[in-house]
């Protein structure tokens, strides 16, 4: 370890703390917080803390504030919080090796530089398997506020039951702004994203949501993901695709802003999606393979129901109720809901719970008090509605 800057790491080593309120390692703004650089493969396991406030933004190599994983090292991280941490790219945590990361949280992380550089939150070089986490609050001067992937064909990035929301991207010396949410230039291999909420992301040219570009061929999935509440001052305020293959299935994009389509700008293809504004969407239609394009979704905000992460409640009434596929429908929702709950699945990542309470009744006696009759009619009258818990 290097006492005077980074913790320095080029073996082997679990890491493990009492709790991300308790055990709290701080950079203090002096530099990097662990910089895992072997000469040959090693794991890293860190578990139960939170990484701080490291600072790479005038050192010679200025990314990865808080993390930074080569590409030697296979790292599993949990229950860890990374937050508040400062480079000129890749603040929050630079995987460059393969990165397990489940129960956690990234957070108000900055790249800032005088060019354009990718990644505020996350950005990810190899394979990635995230579960439950949340990457919330972070900035790029560039591409990617949230999450930057750029890996080689044949690699896959899975997210899972996770949110991404409140990250922004800007633009420096004329580039850049693109991909609030997720940012995906370069990226050659697969990003699969499941049971996901995007949301409150913003860019200031195109992609609030997210940003998809591969000549080369990347490809990325949509699986009940729910896209609502971003904006991008340019276009494609939910998802912005430009080239590579965008495929969506029981996907909501909904209530997203831009100047220029304001849900999907480019040609994706799916069935059983849910997309408010068709102006600039291409391969979906209305009415065709179960799509719904140009309906208002009726969701609730951004809120805590239920599960690890946020989400967008389906509303009473919502045409994504019981509107998705079985087929590939995963067995829970975002929050852990099992799924289906009606006869089909629901179209986004939140899985309504109908109301199982008893409809309120009113029986009425006509005539009333029927007092020289044998027999006696009622009339009957109820009615019941679906709830979120």
């Amino acid at each position: 370890m290097n006492a005077s800057g980074d913790l320095d790491i080029s073996d082997s080593l679990v890491i493990t703390g009492n709790g991300i309120d308790q055990t709290i390692i701080d950079g203090g703004g002096l530099d990097r917080v662990f910089d895992v650089f072997p000469s040959g493969p090693i794991t890293f396991n860190l578990s139960n803390l939170t990484v701080q406030n490291g600072d790479v933004r005038t050192a010679d190599i200025s990314s990865g504030g808080g993390i930074y994983l080569f590409t030697d090292v296979t790292a599993t991280v949990t229950n860890v919080r990374v937050r508040n941490n400062f480079a000129q790219a890749r603040a929050g945590i630079e995987a460059q090796g393969p990165l397990t990361i489940t129960d956690s949280e990234i957070s108000n992380n900055q790249s800032i530089a005088p060019s354009k550089v990718d990644g505020g939150g996350l950005f990810v070089g190899n394979s990635l398997t995230a579960n439950r986490i949340s990457v919330l609050n972070n900035s790029v001067t560039g591409e990617g506020g949230g999450i930057h992937v750029n890996v080689s064909a044949g690699v896959t990035a899975t997210i899972t039951n996770s949110e991404i929301s409140g990250n922004s991207a800007t633009i420096v010396a004329t580039e850049g702004g693109f991909g609030g949410g997720i940012g995906s230039t370069g990226n050659d291999g697969t990003i699969n994203l499941t049971n996901v909420t995007i949301s409150g992301n913003t860019v200031q040219s195109n992609g609030g949501g997210i940003y998809a570009i591969s000549p080369t061929g990347g490809v990325i999935n949509l699986t009940n993901v729910t896209i609502a509440n971003n904006t991008a001052n340019s276009n494609g305020g939910g998802i912005f695709r430009s080239s590579g293959t965008v495929s969506l299935r029981n996907t909501l994009v909904a209530l997203n802003n831009a100047a220029v389509a304001p849900d999907i700008n480019g040609t994706v293809s799916g069935n059983n999606n849910l997309v408010g504004n068709g102006a600039g969407l291409g391969g979906i239609s209305n009415g065709v393979n179960g799509n719904l394009v140009g309906v208002t979704p009726q969701i609730g905000p951004l809120a805590n129901n239920g599960g690890t992460t946020l989400t967008h409640a389906l509303l009473s009434g919502s045409p994504a109720i019981n509107a998705g596929s079985n087929v590939g429908c995963p067995a829970a929702d975002q929050r852990g809901t099992a799924r289906p709950q009606g006869p089909f699945c629901d179209i986004g990542a939140f899985e309504l719970i109908p109301d199982s309470t008893p409809p309120d009744t009113t029986i009425t006696a006509n005539p009333p008090n029927p007092s020289n009759s044998a027999n006696a009619s009622f009339s009957f009258t109820g009615s019941d509605n679906l709830t979120s818990p």
